[in-house]
């Protein structure tokens, strides 16, 4: 067992190997794990030379060009449809236990945090929204207009702040105006 504070140009470079070879992991994941160990290593007060982190990128460079490596994992995530927020904001509150993973029976989400998730799930649709965006949106930041909605999207990541109009949606189950207002109604 190699302890935490134990990064060093070989261990992250084997690292980087053991991702490769045994874990069989795509070239993108074994970068963010590159990264992952560098920050909780620092985390612990570690000080990880900068020769461990671009020895480990160098040997990770041939891979990133091998096509066979590159298709490995799940792939790029397809982009969410209509048809897909639909089916999230029609789908019942139970819960099922998942089939892998931590088992706790089926639960039922609240009707509020039901709401909660329809208005947010929405509102990131309509605005075109990254994770990061959504979730540094503020109430302050929406006004409610007679065409839908009025919402500044703030500076994240580097992008310029945007302000965006939404406007009311075709079907009531998919519309981020209706959702926003269900949820402020209860």
């Amino acid at each position: 067992m190699v302890p935490l504070t134990a990064v060093t140009k070989g261990t992250l470079v084997a690292f980087v190997v053991w991702l490769d070879e045994m874990k069989k992991a795509a070239p993108s994941t074994i970068d963010r794990r590159i990264t992952g160990v560098t920050v909780t290593a620092r985390g612990h007060g570690t000080e990880v030379p900068k020769q461990a982190t671009k020895a480990a990128r160098e040997a990770l460079k041939p891979m990133k060009l091998d096509p066979v490596r590159t298709v490995r994992g799940r792939g790029k995530a397809i982009a969410a449809t209509p048809a897909h927020l639909r089916a999230m904001n029609t789908a019942t509150s139970a819960r099922p236990q998942p089939a892998v993973g931590r088992r706790r029976g089926t639960q039922e989400l609240p009707e509020l945090a039901r709401l909660r998730d329809r208005a947010l799930a929405t509102l990131a649709f309509g605005i075109a929204g990254r994770s990061e965006e959504v979730s540094s949106l503020d109430t302050e930041g929406i006004t409610q207009v007679a065409e839908g909605l009025e919402v500044h999207v703030p500076s994240v990541k580097g992008r310029p702040p945007r302000d965006v109009a939404v406007a009311y949606g075709e079907n009531p189950d998919t519309c981020p105006v209706r959702c926003r207002r269900t949820r402020e109604r209860t």
